[in-house]
């Protein structure tokens, strides 16, 4: 019989305890497990102000998000060999929901430690072209259609300002376009960032930290992951992804300050900063995903600008838009 170990995890002050508490107290309880593939949670009922439910499922995503590495390019560990946790809950009274909420928090913090094996992917090895082929391969067997727009089908769209950004790369450009479309009507859009690498162009980054900018697609990878989690889940709500995936690179065919480029809608752009490339990439494709695939409400997902870490440090992000509900909404899912 394997050896057993009992972890106590303290949640702080019971007045101040969320469904954040939880799923962090999971994700630290199983870092400190090691090699063991067995989880047994016990749970009681001493949170009347937080629905059970909810804390199920946020125990899963905690243990799953917890169990994550990234460990492909180091040395085979035999302690990690095979490390597949599996998880069980136990709390008095359990229910199908519960059950069925419990398995959402597995898919939905899977799909968190997919997001994070892209942006900790090396620019190398995950360039624009690699990036849209890994896409297919993760939504392989879901309801989702998938279209790619290369770089021929791009000019021709009229989309010089995502264009303009990859000129100094050697790497082709691509948008990838994902549908899950379970019932009718028009589509929400989710829309990401997928900068492969960001060396600033022509106004270059300066040499420190710039190895970081290999995660400069985080908002592509949180899009992709999120389309899976909504087949995977069957949530009947229909929902359209869209990536544009380039790389931003210094050479002789670069864009530079000065120069002036065409959105896929007409509207001219003068480039003062090459690294402000977010915004020309997202240009064009906020403009695609209204025009052409008539999305009621988008949300665009980027590492967009330093100034939003510096006005709110690291542990918040910035929410704009001009939907107030929309915006409450995000904010409050956020805070969950």
């Amino acid at each position: 019989m394997a050896e057993s170990q009992v972890i106590l995890v303290g949640l702080g002050k019971k007045s101040k305890v969320s469904l954040e508490s939880f799923r962090k107290a999971a994700g630290e309880a199983v870092r400190r497990v090691g090699k063991s593939s067995h989880i047994t949670w016990i749970l009681d009922r001493s949170f009347p102000d937080v629905p059970t439910e909810q804390v199920v499922q946020a125990i899963a995503e905690g243990l799953a998000m917890g169990a994550y590495r990234f460990d492909r390019y180091k040395k085979a560990d035999p302690e990690r060999k095979n490390h597949d946790i599996f998880v069980s809950i136990q709390v008095k009274g359990v229910t199908k929901k519960m059950e069925n909420r419990a398995a959402t928090g597995t898919v939905i913090g899977n799909a968190v430690n997919t997001a994070r094996d892209f942006a900790n992917m090396p620019p190398n090895e995950l360039t624009p072209t690699a990036f849209a082929k890994r896409i297919k391969t993760e939504l392989k067997g879901l309801p989702v259609e998938i279209e790619l727009i290369d770089q021929k089908k791009a000019v021709h769209l009229g989309m010089g300002a995502f264009l303009g950004v990859s000129q100094g790369s050697v790497e082709s450009p691509c948008m990838v376009v994902m549908r899950y479309k379970p019932v009718k009507g028009a589509p929400i859009g989710l829309v990401g960032k997928g900068v492969t690498f960001d060396s600033g162009g022509i106004s270059i980054k300066p040499a420190k930290g710039m190895s970081d900018m290999k995660a400069d697609m985080s908002g592509a990878a949180a899009v992709v992951a999120a389309i899976a989690s909504l087949a995977r889940l069957n949530v009947k709500v229909n929902v359209t992804g869209l990536v544009a995936l380039t790389e931003n690179m210094a050479s002789g065919s670069a864009q530079r300050p000065g120069d002036i480029v065409k959105a896929m809608n007409g509207k001219s752009i003068e480039i003062i900063n090459t690294d402000a490339e977010g915004r020309l990439i997202l240009a064009d494709a906020l403009v695609y995903i209204i025009e052409h695939e008539k999305a009621k409400k988008v949300v665009d997902i980027a590492t967009l600008t330093g100034a939003a870490s510096v006005a709110l440090g690291e542990l918040a992000g910035a929410v704009l838009g001009n939907d107030k509900n929309l915006v409450d909404e995000l904010v409050e899912v956020g805070g969950t």
